[in-house]
């Protein structure tokens, strides 16, 4: 038997008795839910982070489950086994309607290999409104945004560094590792936990994270780091805090003048005085 499906446990799937229709739901909101993107609308909920997402735009992703109403029929099982969170708000920016918002379940991590909880108790301030308009349960908030086919295609990135990738690798962690690869950071052979990517973003925010990854990259002593050195939680907040910037190029650029020799005429006058 696979181990994986789509990144998540099949021993799990099974227990729980969750579908393939289950899975491309997961892998659709999970998608969305860890995209750096920042056409994306979310918000904090009793702690949790959840995304503005209507039934119409996860249907139209994935129209293989059939109708909308099985989608809806499907979701509301997935809340029922606490794989998703979602709730309705009645009111967004000054207008009535009914926003529906999604967030991740407790359950989630058991499928995903993590002893950890998913939700992000961060506010990611690059998360912005970029719609307008209202339907029956939510506008389509995801207008000109598209998964790059992360569904069907998620071990197909551009990451150009070897390493043995996870199987359950979730998107968000390849978001991060491209920007690494971008950055140049240190070579390495096998990804970190997800764990580990997804307490730098609860700690730091996608934002700030991506910031100390970039100062990180100018700094001749982190080029020893291994990447489990460099997203550690406080090696980040040092690059954040000026630690790791630089000296050598000041030090060499800086002009060392010799102090000029001058006499001691007073020195002088008193040995001259005394008869020497």
């Amino acid at each position: 038997m696979k181990f994986t499906i789509c990144g998540y446990n099949q021993t799990v799937l099974l227990e729980h008795n969750l579908t393939l229709d289950d899975v491309f739901i997961l892998k659709v909101i999970s998608s969305i839910y860890f995209s750096q993107s920042e056409k994306i609308s979310s918000m904090i909920f009793e702690n949790c982070k959840y995304i503005w997402l209507s039934y119409k735009y996860i249907h139209k992703e994935i129209p293989i489950i059939g109708t909308e109403r099985t989608l809806i029929n499907r979701i509301n099982s997935l809340v029922e086994k606490g794989f998703l969170k979602k709730f309705v708000k009645n009111r967004k920016d000054g207008k009535t309607g009914k926003f529906l918002y999604f967030s991740l379940g407790e359950n989630y991590s058991l499928i995903t290999g993590e002893n950890k909880k998913t939700d992000e108790k961060v506010s990611l301030n690059q998360m912005k409104n970029f719609h307008e308009g209202n339907e029956k349960t939510s506008s389509e908030p995801m207008k000109n945004f598209h998964i790059k086919d992360q569904l069907y295609n998620i071990n197909n990135t551009n990451i150009k560094k070897k390493y043995i990738k996870p199987d359950n690798c979730q998107p968000f962690v390849i978001d991060i590792m491209k920007k690494y690869e971008e950055l140049n950071l240190p070579d390495y052979e096998f990804l970190p936990d997800n764990s580990v990517f997804v307490n730098c973003i609860q700690a730091l925010g996608a934002e700030k994270l991506f910031k100390a990854l970039e100062i990180m990259s100018q700094s001749e002593y982190t080029k020893t780091f291994s990447i489990n050195m460099i997203f550690n939680i406080k090696n980040l907040k040092k690059a954040l805090n000026g630690n790791y910037r630089d000296r050598s190029l000041a030090i060499k650029n800086r002009i060392i003048q010799e102090p000029e020799y001058e006499e001691d005429r007073e020195a002088e006058e008193i040995l001259r005085k005394l008869g020497f």
